[in-house]
């Protein structure tokens, strides 16, 4: 059975978003994943369930990578964060 990689891409395009879940897929991985756009939807999205990896813009409209770390650091969260 192929596990399934549960990730959460911090993006304001969708198109974008959906560009990075099928390069996942494309390099063979099983892929399950939310997005969020700002600050406010990050914090409670980061409770949410168990994240095998963060994907985040590095700069959205208000909000960046930097800040989206500092969030998830704050929450003591050790979760593989990558700027994309």
């Amino acid at each position: 059975m192929t596990e399934v990689l549960t990730v959460l891409i911090v993006e304001d395009s969708e198109d974008d978003a959906l560009l990075i879940v099928e390069i996942l897929r494309r390099d063979g991985l099983a892929v399950t994943w939310e997005r969020v756009q700002t600050a406010a939807d990050l914090s409670p999205m980061l409770s949410t369930r168990r994240w095998d990896a963060i994907i985040s813009n590095h700069h959205l409209s208000g909000f960046d990578a930097p800040t989206a770390l500092a969030i998830v650091r704050e929450q003591g969260l050790d979760v593989p964060f990558g700027v994309a």
